[in-house]
């Protein structure tokens, strides 16, 4: 329900009044400038990180994969059926 139905007039909210965060407070270009640049010179790393994360992952599918699909069909066998126990 609106503040007009309840109170029988519209309210507007000015512009000045604003309260500024502590974060907004604080912020300087400065020191943001300087941790910009800090994470560009981090950005490769975290690159390189990502890639070697990427790799691990595909290689305990594709292991994984091996071990549970390729073992439980018979070798030579051309339909693929799986090994009945």
């Amino acid at each position: 329900m609106s503040f007009s139905l309840v109170y029988g007039s519209d309210t507007m909210i000015p512009m000045e009044v604003q309260e500024n965060s502590p974060r907004f407070q604080s912020f300087t270009v400065e020191e943001s400038n300087e941790r910009r640049r800090v994470n560009l010179d981090l950005l490769e790393e975290t690159r390189d990180h990502a890639r070697i994360n990427s790799e691990a992952i595909k290689r305990r599918v594709q292991l994984r994969h091996k071990t549970k699909i390729v073992q439980g069909f018979r070798l030579g066998d051309e339909e693929g059926l799986p090994l009945s126990d």
